[in-house]
C-alpha cells in the first residue's frame, strides 16, 4: 500500500514538472527572473485548474 502512494505522489510530481518544462522549453530567453516567475506561476494556476476540474456526469 505505501508503494503504490509513493509512485502515485512520483507520478503526479512529474506531471506537474512536464507541464512547466512544456511551457519553458519554447521560450529561449526571459527578460528578467520575474517575467519567468509569473509564467511558472500562471502555469501552475492552469494546472491546479484542470487537476481540480469536476468532470459532468
Amino acid at each position: 500500500m505505501r508503494n503504490s502512494l509513493k509512485y502515485v505522489s512520483c507520478n503526479i510530481i512529474e506531471s506537474f514538472h512536464r507541464q512547466l518544462r512544456k511551457v519553458t522549453h519554447g521560450k529561449a530567453l526571459f527578460p528578467n527572473d520575474e517575467s519567468l516567475l509569473k509564467m511558472l506561476y500562471l502555469v501552475t494556476c492552469d494546472v491546479q485548474r484542470r487537476w481540480t476540474y469536476r468532470i459532468p456526469h
